[in-house]
């Protein structure tokens, strides 16, 4: 060891300030030599690269670094500026791994050796942290700029910091321009019901920074002074570090808009879902219906389409809508036009793209419209493209309101839709014709076979010569029988005969095998054979044998037997009679085949044939050499190749090396050892480009087993698969709540809406029954209106009370959605407290006195009426009372108005304090009140109405430190059955307290009318 670093390591070692220097310091310090051998350390560095006190620490710094090289790379810094700063590096720590360290090295010379004092900070924590903090800034940027409702960030004053593009659309303002601006600058000076704008926003600007979210109706003004309704949400958020209100600003018009929208999309849904049934309708039926429907979707007067040629220079005319001919008055309206003759109605297919033209009369590139012509005054047109070739011309006419992009994507999807239809039912007609012309193919073929069986017969009869031979040559056959034996089984044929004199019946061991019994279960007989065949079979088969014997003793037969199991098998059979010399057949020879797992086959083959002829899946089938020998159409059109070029060519070849290397071959190889393989992925193929594939690889035999192949039904997902990515990605950034969950009421899935507005995790929620949440109070009728969804019926803007995760309770509107094949329901709620909230406090300021909180003139009739309703219809008696404060002016002169107020307020407080709680009690004049006392007759009612004027002559009212006394005047009248009417009832009341007035006031008049 060099002696100057054991010098060094002694000083450091003896040294109480070294010591002190390392062990002080809240950084982990690391003395190194030049070679890289360690010095000294504190124990911050064992902590820091994960050894104990008894561990040892290797003698090297090498071996901390995840990367040597990096050493190399601080050494070359240190070097060049002989101090290094803020030196990021990975290096290995014994109990953690891999961590992001902050060195920090500067050059010492102690004994006359140069070494490296380091200071090194662990800053993993750090950079995750600010990695965290970077993706949540990225987060908020992008959900700020992708929402679709308006947001301006505002400052405690209310000037505007930042805006997404969506307020920038709904405010027909640039962005610069309203940053320009203050909330203010983008409202009225006085809000619907006389509310003054600023005083408003000052009082909500003060909640929402104090910590409260606040949602209310807000009138706003655009760029020209236009006037809108719409909703603000103000929540304080911290932006860069700073305090920030976040204000969304809903356009009521734009929600409404949306509601349109989406009827126009139900009925477009609707017309597609009635062309879809279309199948065996004419084409022409299909098109009218498309074009009614197109006039409806758009709201359009006229409707019309016409087709292009191959060229597209020529429109003929299919049809205009069912309310055009009978105004039109063209006397010869011409059946086709060139496209290069036509006007304003022929750009569309000139320029290849949608056209509107909202003011007909003005527009300068018309030729105008023939005498008789329905006159124009609105016009759009759609060319519909199939591939590069625009098929027909789509237009409608005189909507009431302009034509917009909304139209043109509604009567875009409902031609497009329609042409859908349309090809298929093409395909199928096409496909109808191609098996007519098979079934003449088949019966063609089947004359010729007819010819040939007759031929064959002709044969038949040069056999029959021959018999007489055959009996000569019979005795040799019997020699050759063991060697005909061993050949038909090898051949898997059971070998029998049948003496039909003796009714004996011979069987080889093969035909025990092939009926599944012994011979000794086998009585030699024929009625032994007829037992085993199939019911629906022998009598048929009983009936051909007959026509054999009867016949030129040639008996060629298929039919189906049991086995002793119950199991049916079928079985070719083949036999040659035997004449004597009189021609009469008298033995007959035959054989059995077991074709049970042909005929399997042979319907599995069928079955697959007609699947890939009619599929739109992608279906091949290659050999074992990976090379392909057969492909279905939906293969040749999604490829833009002939079959010719598939067949013989290898699967690597057209799907790209890297697809088959990396999904293909391993999957082959599975397939052809008998293992059915599947998979779903992104697959980028050469001339389809990247889609989302779901493939299925399906091992095959053939006929005689000698031959394996492989099919492969790709299914393009890519749609589905984007759909769902969209729908993730809409659920996730959606401000509504969203929920699935299945039929009995349990939640699937809840997207984050659910935690930011009511404090639930979706784990705390999944698996739990939604309605276990609702309030007491609402859950019958949230009960009722599941079983209502269930059956069948629309649930929408369904309110009720929902659970806070904190307790509270929030009032939620409810949209659901029920999807009865796949057992889910959707739903769509939105948080409506602060409207609900609104809505009751308007219901009570339009039904309450603003000075007193009595009821006021409106309120206190309404409430009346329905009480003498209750008392025509069940009885009992009603009284009303009027009073009214005595010199209430000469309070008002002596005290002040103000002090006034504070004597009606106090009137109203006593007065409901004397009064029942049944009894209703409004203000009715300035000083004028009135009660209407429920169930008590003319004393009770005379004795309440005395105990209430002594109870105000008793009140004393303290204002400003003087005390203020007040006597009222009361009139009281009884309803009476025979005229129960309140304005009477007030008009009586009245009376008498005119005269309690003129009697000398403080005092109660009573007459029952």
């Amino acid at each position: 060891m060099d002696s100057s670093l054991e010098t060094i390591r002694k000083l450091f070692a003896d040294s109480k300030m070294c010591r002190m220097f390392l062990e002080a310091s809240p950084d982990a310090i690391v003395v190194i030599a030049a070679n890289g051998d360690l010095v000294a350390y504190n124990e911050n560095a064992m902590k820091l690269f994960g050894y104990s006190g008894e561990d040892t620490i290797p003698g090297n710094v090498l071996p901390f670094y995840s990367d040597p090289a990096q050493r190399g790379n601080l050494l070359s810094a240190l070097l060049e500026n002989g101090i290094v700063r803020d030196f990021e590096t990975s290096l290995l720590s014994m109990d953690r791994g891999p961590i992001l360290a902050s060195v920090n090295v500067s050059l010492l010379e102690l004994g006359g050796e140069k070494v490296h004092i380091a200071i090194i900070r662990d800053i993993t924590e750090r950079r995750l942290a600010e990695e965290k903090l970077r993706k949540s800034e990225e987060k908020f940027s992008s959900l700020f700029e992708a929402a679709s409702d308006a947001i301006l960030l505002l400052d405690a004053d209310g000037r505007i910091v930042d805006c997404n593009k969506a307020a920038t659309k709904l405010f027909i303002l640039s962005r610069q321009e309203l940053l320009d601006s203050s909330f203010m600058d983008l409202s009225p000076v006085v809000q619907p019901g006389g509310r003054v704008s600023g005083e408003v926003f000052i009082s909500v600007m003060v909640e929402v920074l104090d910590g409260h979210s606040k949602r209310l109706l807000w009138q706003y003004r655009l760029k020209g002074g236009t006037l809108l309704d719409g909703n603000i949400s103000l929540k304080a958020v911290e932006v860069d570090q700073k305090q920030r209100v976040m204000c969304v600003v809903q356009d009521l018009g734009e929600q409404q808009n949306i509601l349109a929208r989406g009827r126009l999309d139900e009925i477009r849904f609707e017309a597609l879902s009635a062309i879809s049934r279309m199948g065996g309708a004419a084409l022409t039926s299909i098109y009218d219906y498309a074009l009614e429907a197109a006039v409806s979707v758009t709201e359009s007067d006229i409707g019309y389409i016409y087709f292009l040629n191959e060229d597209e220079t020529e429109l003929t005319l299919h049809a205009w809508s069912r309310n055009v001919m009978p105004q039109c008055l063209v006397e010869n309206v011409p059946a086709s036009y060139r496209v290069e003759d036509t006007g304003l109605w022929g750009d569309a297919v000139r320029m290849r793209q949608p056209v509107i033209t909202n003011d007909y009369a003005t527009c300068p590139n018309k030729k105008g419209v023939p005498n008789g012509h329905i006159p124009v005054i609105r016009h759009m047109n759609v060319p519909l493209f199939d591939g590069d070739r625009i098929v027909l011309l789509a237009g409608v006419g005189n909507k009431e309101s302009d034509y917009t992009q909304e139209d043109v994507r509604q009567l875009t999807m409902l031609m497009e839709g329609m042409w859908n239809v349309v090809r298929r039912k093409q395909a199928d007609d096409a496909l109808m014709a191609a098996y007519v012309g098979l079934e003449r193919k088949v019966f063609d073929r089947t004359e010729k076979l007819s010819l040939a069986l007759a031929n064959l017969k002709y044969k038949n009869a040069e056999i029959n010569r021959e018999i007489e031979y055959r009996r000569e040559v019979e005795k040799q056959l019997k020699k050759s029988s063991g060697r005909l034996s061993l050949a038909t089984r090898a051949g898997g044929l059971g070998v029998w005969e049948w003496e039909l004199t003796e009714g004996r019946l011979v069987w080889d061991d093969r035909m025990f095998e092939i009926y599944q019994c012994s011979p000794g279960e086998f009585e030699g007989i024929y009625e032994a054979w007829r037992s085993r065949v199939h019911p629906d079979d022998l009598a048929c088969t009983e009936m051909a044998l007959s026509d054999a014997i009867e016949g030129d003793g040639h008996f060629d037969w298929e039919f189906r037997i049991l086995w002793p199991g119950g199991e049916v098998r079928n079985i070719k059979a083949s036999a040659l009679g035997l004449p004597d010399r009189m021609g009469r057949i008298q033995s007959m020879i035959g054989i059995n085949e077991d074709i049970t797992e042909r005929r399997r086959l042979e319907e599995r083959l069928r079955r697959f044939e007609r699947i890939i002829a009619v599929t739109p899946d992608m279906v091949s089938l290659v050999d074992d050499e990976y090379k392909y020998v057969m492909v279905n159409d939906a293969y040749v059109n999604s490829f833009g190749q002939p079959r010719e070029y598939f067949i013989g060519r290898p699967l690597a070849e057209v799907v790209g090396d890297d697809v088959y290397e990396k999904y293909c071959r391993l999957k082959l190889e599975a397939a052809f050892s008998g293992e059915i393989q599947a998979f779903e992925a992104w697959l980028d193929i050469p001339a389809l480009g990247v889609r989302f594939l779901s493939v299925i690889y399906q091992p095959i035999s053939s006929y005689d087993g000698g031959e394996q192949f492989v099919a492969i039904v790709a299914h393009d997902i890519t749609a589905v698969r984007m759909a769902e990515e969209d729908r993730k990605h809409i659920f996730e950034l959606s401000l509504d709540l969203l929920c699935v969950t299945d039929l009995e009421g349990r939640f699937v899935e809840l997207n984050p809406a659910w935690k930011n507005i009511l404090g639930w995790e979706e784990q705390r929620l999944k698996g739990k029954f939604w309605i276990d949440y609702v309030h007491p109070e609402d859950r019958e009728s949230s009960v009722e209106s599941m079983k209502r969804l269930l059956s069948g019926l629309e649930i929408r803007n369904f309110e009720n009370r929902y659970r806070c995760s904190d307790g509270s309770w929030r009032w939620i509107d409810w949209s659901l959605n029920v999807d009865m094949d796949r057992g889910k329901v959707t739903a769509v709620a939105r948080d409506v407290s602060e409207r609900k909230a609104m809505v009751d406090e308007l219901k009570r300021m339009a039904s309450t006195d603003v000075l007193t909180g009595a009821n006021n003139r409106r309120c206190f009739l309404d409430r009346s009426k329905e009480e003498i309703d209750r008392f025509v219809r069940y009885g009992g008696s009603l009284a009303l009372l009027m009073l009214d404060i005595d010199h209430f002016k000469i309070i008002n002169d002596t005290y002040g108005h103000d002090a006034g107020d504070e004597v009606l307020k106090e009137l109203v407080r006593c007065s409901r304090e004397t009064l029942r709680t049944s009894d209703i009690f409004g203000r009715i004049g300035g000083e004028e009140f009135a009660a209407l006392l429920v169930q008590g007759n003319i004393q009770s009612s005379m004795q309440a109405a005395e105990r209430l004027r002594k109870s105000l002559e008793e009140l004393e009212v303290r204002v400003g430190g003087q005390v203020i006394r007040f006597t009222v005047s009361i009139g009281l009248t009884m309803i009476c059955m025979d005229n129960p009417s309140i304005e009477e009832a007030l008009k009586q009341a009245d009376r008498c307290l005119y005269r309690a007035k003129n009697e000398g006031r403080n005092r109660v008049v009573g007459n029952c009318g």
